[in-house]
């Protein structure tokens, strides 16, 4: 009997340290993150069609990063109507031509890719589409697309 304490205790203290290493991860990343994003653009010759931009997490409630290339806008989720926050390539209006929306300046209807932030751990990869009065939706990818590009493990960040 006394030989099986000290193998529940070691058990024990193997979780705890793996626990912590977990917790290190986060805090010696300095919240970086890596977002895909499917290549739309003809021009670019990326071989495996998806562009990785490499962002820091600055806080998740309101959420917030810091990156040139990525920004976070405020969207609807279409299934649950939850509004919460979603990470998009910066757009840049070029063309006058195009339908700008009627509520606000350097509002353009469009649809992009981007990642909705679920509030607690994950950032889901989908759709936003954003109408001429600059209402945005976000549609979630298929399952098998979010399996390979979601990213999970945000709920333990500070």
């Amino acid at each position: 009997m006394k030989s099986k304490v000290p193998y529940c205790l070691m058990a024990v203290i193997a979780i705890f340290l793996h626990s912590c290493s977990q917790e290190e991860l986060y805090s010696t990343s300095e919240n970086n993150i890596k977002l895909r994003f499917e290549n739309t653009k003809e021009t670019d010759k990326n071989s495996d069609g998806v562009k990785t931009y490499k962002t820091k997490i600055l806080s998740t409630s309101p959420l917030k990063i810091e990156s040139e290339e990525l920004e976070v806008i405020k969207v609807k989720h279409s299934e649950t109507n939850k509004m919460s926050y979603a990470i998009v390539e910066k757009v840049t209006f070029k063309n006058k031509s195009k339908k700008y929306s009627k509520v606000e300046k350097d509002c353009e209807s469009n649809i992009q890719k981007g990642y909705w932030y679920d509030g607690s751990d994950c950032f889901v990869y989908g759709t936003i589409i954003t109408d001429d009065n600059c209402v945005k939706l976000f549609i979630p990818a298929d399952t098998a697309t979010q399996i390979v590009m979601n990213e999970c493990g945000w709920s333990d960040m500070a």
